[in-house]
């Protein structure tokens, strides 16, 4: 702690990133332990040691430092985000879902969640919701390829055969390639 308060907490969690950047991952680990340890409201600290203890093989901390970054920072929807995938990723749908109702109620013009409840809404087989979802989506992002992916796969789960592979065909000659 003595470390933190004599660079900073700015210049310490600088130094933690850099640290990833090397792959140095263990002591950028214990210094984002540190900055959280002495920036308690340090919400985007705590969310990247959550990262890096997920992406090391342990997700119960990393879920534990998720939550608390969202607790700190409710309006940062990073941490809250990566919480609903690890739950959808374990087919935890129905707590995944309610998560992503609460992300979306905070930040309503955020993407990123609805793109994640579209995927869950066609995971479980919400094909009317997810049809709706996905219109949506693709009149907000009407240049984003998941988006427009994801529309065509709720036309395909809606039995609109036709429409989906218009749909391909538009994205896929963004791309250089054909579907028909």
């Amino acid at each position: 702690l003595a470390q933190v308060a004599q660079r900073g907490v700015a210049e310490r969690y600088a130094h933690a990133l850099l640290k990833v950047a090397e792959g140095a991952i263990q002591e950028a680990q214990d210094t984002l332990i540190e900055v959280a340890r002495s920036a308690p409201w340090h919400a985007v600290a705590r969310y990247q040691l959550g990262q890096l203890l997920l992406a090391t093989g342990d997700p119960a901390r990393a879920g534990t430092l998720f939550e608390m970054a969202t607790i700190i920072a409710p309006e940062f929807i990073a941490p809250s985000l990566t919480l609903a995938e690890m739950l959808a990723d374990s087919r935890q749908f129905g707590e995944s879902l309610s998560l992503v109702q609460q992300i979306t109620e905070r930040a309503p013009d955020a993407t990123a969640p609805r793109v994640l409840q579209l995927r869950l809404l066609l995971e479980i087989g919400e094909r009317d919701a997810a049809l709706v979802l996905a219109q949506a989506l693709r009149e907000r992002a009407p240049q984003d390829f998941e988006v427009a992916l994801l529309y065509a796969e709720a036309l395909i789960e809606g039995e609109q055969r036709e429409p989906a592979i218009a749909l391909l065909d538009e994205v896929m000659s963004k791309q250089g390639a054909s579907v028909s």
